[in-house]
């Protein structure tokens, strides 16, 4: 018996008798009939037997009373047994039919059908139909509108007494729209006017409530959607940078400082992955770009097709911070934008950016990497500054504004009305721009003495405050260059290229661009001392791994805890010591990793000013939080280079210029162009202005960049200004250690 009453299509019938019963009983409230009368009494005997048979079956007496006693309370025909034990109160029959109000407790037994399996699959139901479309959900209400609106129009044209209107379901119609239909059944039957108040709290249920409801949870979806980084994007000419990583934040800075100095707009689209917290806040942190942040893997199709990849400017692959997943999901990111673009029938492709060092690329995907490919390798770049920074510190202030747009930068400008001019005439000439090198055919002329004559094509590589300007600084001294008198003789003074040097080296620490600092000592036959924590057989195998290849053989490797216990000593006449920021796991907090160096660096202060004094010996910490900049000004004399702000910078130059890749590249490392300080020496009592010293040094295959005075870099001065005593020329030059291009 238990089994019949818990049967689901029991439960449906029970609740459709229910739902009658009700109506019945409310109906019958209203209109007096016999035939609903017997109704009433047939609900109440069935419900009375249903209930009585629930109770022979239940097992325990008292647990079904305490479930069902409003069952019994709402089923029992109370009319029916006051007129037949108590017909001495005579009652009035409308006052009887109230107590079939009670009735109406009976929907209580519609939890228990809420409960069952049946409704759960209409809940299911309607939480999918919830999950379409807008216009679907749309129609669906459309057509529950339509059945009510039939429905109320044939029971209004069945019951008649409506004032007014000849057509019922016109009336039904404005009804459900609008509420003020109520005002014009005052004089209607009762039952009209409960039908009418039904069909407007519909009405407001459907139009006021569910319509409202289904356009504001789409259009708050659509905006969860814009929050969280999803949607096609329609750009044109934008830059892509596909991935996050810490030196993308100065990245995006250098562009939105480069795009104030030339007085333009850039559109700059970031794909970030859904776990890159830092990527948030883009949107609002710069004034001149226009930042798109969505949110998806660089590798995905699906990702990629929404980013306007055949319409952008410039894409760059940023990678991953862990080194052995960047180069893989580097090169599948490749191919997936390769097959996107060839799709799309893009007959010239954007400028790609790789993060991969050089001839990588080209190396895996013979055949198949875009001639617009350019590799981008920040750990090569960190690992170089680092090394040139190492060498000769004041050289960091200069790569700082040089890789910003801070100041002055290197620009590649062209002229066609300077054509027949001969290259050597120009050093010196152009107020408020330094003329360094000629561009031709992909060939770099650095300061060519003798009579190169300029070509049309040509390119001026200058160092100036913004292209724009240099632009027109170029043609303005192109119109004036035929009422100008020949250049004065030079006062005769001496400036020559920086010679090698080489230092006396500590470097404590290991990390990935360990392999490329030491590449750059040993070019300048540096005596290099490595400190670790590891064994020098683990040492050694580790700089195999990082770069497949050997240390260098005159390295001398030493234990940490050796020189910190006291068993060794460091060695007499230390000029620099290098403090590395060892990175540990991918995905480390940098502000942890620069806590971790400082310790490391006050652990061997006592050591290193002991018996030298801290002039004695320079000292550099590599940081990668801009945050730890503050904890490390407390140690007067002490260097430090935020590796992700330099990289960033240097990254926002070449994106803007990407030419002058190649002379970044070569002027940080040693070998080909490099960049260095010289002194100025010349006669006493001889004055001698910047124009003088830039065509001096352009006629000696150098160009000058700037003054370096008391520490301080003063790149591109006025062409009037005299060098004072102890200043240095800022020079780029062909270095002695190895032969570079032009």
């Amino acid at each position: 018996m238990n089994r019949f009453f818990s049967d689901i299509r029991f439960e449906v019938f029970l609740v459709l008798a229910i739902c009658a019963s009700i109506a019945l009983a409310l109906l019958s409230l209203f209109r007096s009939s016999a035939l609903l009368e017997y109704l009433n009494l047939g609900f109440s005997l069935f419900f009375c037997m249903e209930l009585g048979l629930r109770f022979a079956a239940a097992e325990k007496k008292a647990a079904y009373w305490k479930d069902f006693w409003p069952d019994w309370l709402a089923s029992l025909p109370w009319e029916f047994m006051l007129m037949a034990f108590l017909p001495v109160l005579a009652l009035p029959l409308a006052w009887l039919r109230l107590l079939r109000i009670p009735r109406v407790a009976r929907i209580l037994r519609l939890l228990s059908f809420g409960r069952s399996g049946l409704a759960q699959n209409i809940r299911y139901r309607l939480r999918r139909q919830m999950e379409k479309s807008l216009g679907r959900q749309l129609l669906l209400l459309g057509l529950v509108s339509l059945a009510i609106l039939f429905s109320f129009g044939l029971a209004f044209k069945l019951m008649g007494g409506l004032p007014d209107y000849d057509d019922p379901f016109y009336f039904s119609l404005i009804t459900l729209i609008s509420s003020d239909s109520i005002f014009e059944v005052e004089d209607a039957p009762l039952l009209v006017k409960s039908l009418t108040l039904l069909l407007a709290f519909l009405g407001i249920v459907l139009f006021n409530g569910l319509l409202i409801a289904l356009v504001v949870s789409k259009t708050g979806e659509f905006y969860e959607g814009l929050r969280r980084g999803r949607g096609a994007v329609m750009e044109k000419n934008h830059l892509v940078l596909l991935g996050w990583r810490p030196s993308a934040a100065y990245f995006l800075r250098e562009l939105d400082a480069h795009c104030r100095k030339e007085g333009e707009r850039l559109t700059v689209l970031v794909l970030a992955a859904e776990g890159d917290a830092e990527a948030s806040p883009l949107e609002t942190d710069y004034r001149y770009l226009d930042i798109v942040l969505r949110r998806g893997l660089p590798y995905q199709a699906r990702c990629l097709e929404e980013l306007s990849l055949a319409r952008a400017r410039a894409i760059f692959l940023l990678g991953d911070d862990d080194p052995r997943q960047s180069e893989s999901l580097v090169i599948k990111s490749l191919l997936t934008i390769r097959g996107l673009l060839e799709d799309a029938g893009r007959s010239e492709w954007p400028a790609l950016l790789l993060n991969l060092p050089e001839g990588r690329a080209e190396g895996l995907l013979t055949g198949l990497c875009p001639p617009s490919c350019l590799s981008f390798d920040p750990l090569f770049y960190s690992a170089k500054i680092l090394g040139s920074v190492l060498r000769e510190p004041a050289l960091l202030p200069i790569f700082e504004e040089l890789f910003s747009f801070r100041g002055s930068e290197f620009y590649l400008c062209s002229c066609p009305a300077l054509a027949g001019r001969s290259f050597e005439s120009l050093p010196g000439s152009v107020e408020g721009l330094q003329i360094l090198a000629l561009e031709r055919g992909g060939k770099m002329f650095l300061g060519m003495p003798g009579a190169l004559v300029l070509e049309r094509s040509d390119r001026l590589l200058v160092l100036g405050s913004s292209k724009r300007r240099s632009t027109a600084l170029l043609n303005k001294h192109a119109r004036q260059a035929g009422r100008r008198s020949a250049s004065p003789a030079l006062p005769v003074f001496q400036l020559k290229p920086p010679e090698p040097t080489a230092l006396k080296t500590a470097i404590f620490g290991i990390n990935r661009e360990l392999p490329s600092i030491l590449e750059e000592l040993e070019k300048h036959n540096s005596d290099i001392y490595v400190y670790a924590d590891i064994s020098e057989a683990e040492f050694r195998r580790a700089h195999h791994m990082l770069c497949k290849r050997d240390a260098p053989a005159g390295l001398r490797y030493h234990s940490r805890a050796s020189l910190l216990s006291g068993e060794e000593s460091l060695p007499e006449g230390l000029e620099r010591v290098l403090i590395l920021a060892e990175e540990g796991k991918p995905g480390s907090d940098a502000g942890m990793i620069d806590a971790d160096t400082l310790c490391r660096f006050l652990e061997l202060r006592p050591l290193l000013e002991a018996g030298r004094g801290p002039a004695a010996c320079r000292i550099l910490l590599q940081i990668l939080s801009p945050d730890s900049e503050e904890a490390i000004r407390a140690f007067p004399g002490l260097s430090f280079v935020i590796g992700p702000r330099i990289v960033g910078r240097l990254l926002g130059s070449c994106l803007s210029e990407m030419a002058t890749e190649a002379i970044f590249r070569q002027i940080i490392q040693g070998g080909g162009i490099d960049i260095g300080l010289s002194p100025i020496s010349m006669d006493p009592g001889k004055a001698l202005s910047v124009a003088e010293l830039a065509r001096v040094a352009a006629g000696r295959g150098m160009a000058f960049l700037g003054l370096e005075r008391e520490g301080f870099p003063i790149l591109n001065p006025a062409s009037t200004q005299t060098p004072l005593v102890g200043d240095r020329a800022i020079l780029l030059y062909l270095s002695r250690i190895a032969s570079g291009p032009g």
